[in-house]
């Protein structure tokens, strides 16, 4: 019809053509200007404060899960991870921390109670939050807020309103250019001139069409519309970056966490996992949309679910792995305003197996304390009430006396041992030993202290340990004084040794020996096998305990067996000496230079 007009001639359709043609491109741009007010900003402006809700309660979420009262590290920590100003607001509308004012400055910053987000966001029968647009009076800018309950006040966080508003701006500046092209193009085709812009709109169009369908970024050109088409992809490019990097933020989050996290959405489908979890379960294939029942390590997940999906939260302990590694787990599920289940679980093994061995600590140190105490104090009452003139009896009581008091004074010795031991503190001067020269005076201490069991030493000469001198002899005399408790007069005693490495040390008796059942716990401190004759024999009840210690700092291992016919046999390894300890050993004596012990 344009050629054929063109082809006539006439000046009046010419002018007919051009008056309607930039009529319709005015009509376009008023109708998409009309859009991008009515339209695309209210919805820019929805999508903008639902992605800043979300970010708001995962907030709220990490400060609850990070424990105890938020300080201005973590909010400003928090401000950080989230690209985001972070507001702490108190119930009475002051602001208690902020990553954007100093905390000197916080009580020169107005009340915040009348602000529309707060008394949103704590109001009773509202949605549970609230979300502003305004200018903000400390950085003096349009400002979009979003405030959600927390620790009877609110968590606000607030971003700049000037993204969106600078997309708007972007797309009328593109409309009002498109229309003058528009116009332009529609002057341009009342003449020849349509032909010479022809090539420069085939330009732009193959640009536009490179954009849409995900081509490399358009190539700057001298068109305004092709600049605009460039700057529109970069913006564009941009914003998915920007997702990339909350996304990627989000999941260093859950992957530094040491509590397991599992999503699910409403038919218990998972949606999010993180290696903690896994790890836990001993899990570690989860695919994202797998229900929960189809995965077996998790089974133990699915009562807590259901009863959080029908009640809105539930919590429980969880047992899982072998008898002998066995952990226990404490999970908490809460259902989501969107009905999704968030799922949260700890490690309660160590705590459960710290607080038992404190309750059995306690209850056995009150055991062992509680007899002596009473056999002295029952004492002292009887001095008192009138045997002090009985001389004869007197000395019996003040002799029992001394007797518990010395035996509690051990008790407390060893458990003072014990402790530096366990805490570190216990000191080792790690060397070259000879364990022949050990052993001969830790025998000769044995012969004054015991003279009603005889020990046979059965170590050989040039037998080289790598140990503590003080430590190896309060080894090897605890484990025999064991051994002489438990070994009725008469009974055998051996000593004995073998070369290797390490280097085993062995001490076996013909006593009632230790049951199968009792060999794993028999080096606990307190334990015993036979409690009522372990009372009679005497002693702590540690000297093993610290045996069991000692060899552990001295990088060795201890454990006893079954000696034949009867008895026990206590065994520990320790390292041996270097190779080059046999030509020292024959130096001559008086050098200052000889093995230790």
């Amino acid at each position: 019809m344009i050629r054929a007009t063109f082809a006539l001639g006439d000046p009046g359709a010419r002018r007919r053509l051009l008056v309607l043609s930039v009529l319709m491109v005015l009509l376009s741009a008023a109708v998409g200007g009309l859009w991008l007010h009515l339209g695309l900003r209210p919805l820019l402006e929805e999508q903008s404060t639902q992605r800043l809700l979300e970010q708001t309660r995962e907030a709220a979420l990490a400060l609850r899960w990070r424990g105890g009262e938020p300080d201005a590290a973590a909010v400003a920590a928090l401000s950080e991870a989230v690209q985001a100003r972070v507001t702490l607001i108190g119930p009475d509308g002051a602001v208690r921390l902020d990553s954007h004012v100093p905390a000197a400055d916080l009580a020169g910053l107005p009340s915040h109670a009348g602000r529309a987000e707060l008394r949103a966001a704590l109001d009773p029968a509202g949605p549970g939050w609230g979300a502003a647009w305004r200018r903000s009076e400390t950085l003096d800018q349009e400002m979009l807020y979003v405030a959600v309950p927390f620790a009877e006040g609110a968590l606000r966080l607030s971003r700049e309103a000037a993204v969106v508003h600078r997309l708007l701006d972007e797309l009328r500046r593109l409309l009002a250019l498109v229309t003058a092209l528009g116009v332009v193009a529609s002057v341009a085709m009342t003449g020849v001139a349509s032909l010479l812009n022809r090539s420069d709109l085939a330009r732009i169009v193959e640009q536009t069409r490179r954009v849409a369908e995900g081509g490399d970024e358009a190539a700057p050109g001298p068109e305004p519309a092709a600049r605009s088409i460039s700057e529109l992809s970069a913006n564009l490019r941009q914003a998915v970056h920007d997702l990339a990097e909350e996304r990627n933020h989000l999941e260093a989050v859950l992957g530094g966490m040491t509590e397991g996290v599992l999503a699910l959405d409403p038919e218990l489908r998972v949606t999010l996992v993180n290696p903690a979890l896994r790890a836990l379960f001993d899990c570690p294939e989860v695919e994202e949309d797998a229900r929960l029942a189809d995965l077996p390590p998790l089974a133990p997940l699915g009562p807590l679910a259901a009863r959080a999906a029908a009640e809105g939260a539930a919590s429980g302990e969880i047992e899982v792995g072998a008898a002998a590694q066995a952990r226990l787990l404490l999970a908490r599920v809460s259902r989501r305003e969107d009905d999704d289940l968030l799922v949260v679980v700890h490690d309660i093994s160590t705590l459960r197996r710290l607080e038992t061995i404190r309750r059995d600590f306690v209850a056995n140190v009150s055991h062992e304390l509680r007899t002596p105490v009473s056999i002295v104090r029952a004492s002292a009452e009887a001095l008192q009430d009138g045997a002090l003139a009985d001389p004869g009896f007197a000395a019996q009581l003040i002799d029992v006396i001394q007797r518990n008091s010395e035996r509690m004074g051990l008790l407390i010795n060893d458990l003072l041992s014990l402790s530096r031991i366990e805490a570190g503190a216990h000191r080792l001067d790690t060397q070259d030993v000879d364990l022949r020269g050990a052993v001969e005076e830790v025998m000769d201490v044995l012969r004054v202290r015991d003279g009603a069991h005889q020990i046979h030493d059965e170590v050989p000469p040039e037998l080289w340990v790598r140990a503590d001198p003080v430590s190896l002899e309060q080894v090897l005399v605890n484990l025999l004084e064991n051994a002489m408790k438990y070994t009725p007069p008469g009974g055998q005693i051996t000593l004995r040794a073998r070369a290797g490495d390490p280097v085993r040390i062995e001490v076996a008796d013909d006593g009632p020996g230790v049951p199968p059942e009792h060999r794993a716990r028999i080096f606990e401190r307190f334990y015993r096998v036979d409690k009522g004759r372990s009372r009679d024999v005497g002693g702590t009840g540690l000297g093993l305990a610290i045996v069991r210690h000692l060899v552990e700092v001295m990088h060795g291992s201890v454990g006893v067996e079954a000696n034949s016919p009867h008895g026990s046999v206590f065994w520990v390894d320790l390292p041996a000496a270097a190779p080059e300890r046999s030509t020292a050993e024959e130096e001559p004596a008086g050098t200052g230079e000889g093995p230790a012990g």
